[in-house]
């Protein structure tokens, strides 16, 4: 019973995030980034992206601001349980993004309500003998 309310309430928070990104792009960037007033342009990025077994991005845009292009990727949780799967999951958002798209990709993941893990990693490092091979990097803001 309590999985089942726990799935409504993350249904309602998917559903408003959604209505929020169509009235209010903008606003909505603003949570990652402050100086969003002064962007030349921002599109909303509404396509899934061809990862069947992952959902759609919470919120993806595309965005002009002081000249430079990029895309804006957040992931919005009220529930965040594992470091290790959010790492997982937002490396893979943007291995696709990164694989599809030919503009640089800023991520934040924005937490809603306050976890029940201390520390929130903000991404991965690889290394093999020593040697970084990987480094991957998102923001983490915290709304609670």
């Amino acid at each position: 019973m309590a999985e089942t309310g726990h799935k409504q309430r993350s249904q309602v928070y998917d559903d408003t995030i959604k209505n929020l990104q169509i009235k209010d792009c903008k606003g909505l960037a603003s949570i990652a980034i402050p100086d969003i007033d002064e962007a030349e342009d921002i599109v909303l990025e509404t396509h899934e992206l061809p990862m069947t077994d992952m959902k759609k991005p919470d919120y993806l845009a595309r965005i002009k601001l002081h000249g430079e292009y990029f895309v804006l990727h957040m992931e919005f949780e009220s529930s965040f349980s594992s470091n290790i799967d959010m790492q997982r999951r937002m490396l893979r958002y943007f291995l696709n993004l990164y694989w599809n798209e030919d503009l640089p990709i800023m991520q934040a993941l924005v937490l809603l309500k306050e976890p029940g893990v201390k520390t929130i990693s903000s991404g991965t490092e690889n290394y093999v003998f020593g040697k970084e091979v990987l480094k991957h990097r998102y923001e983490v803001i915290k709304l609670y």
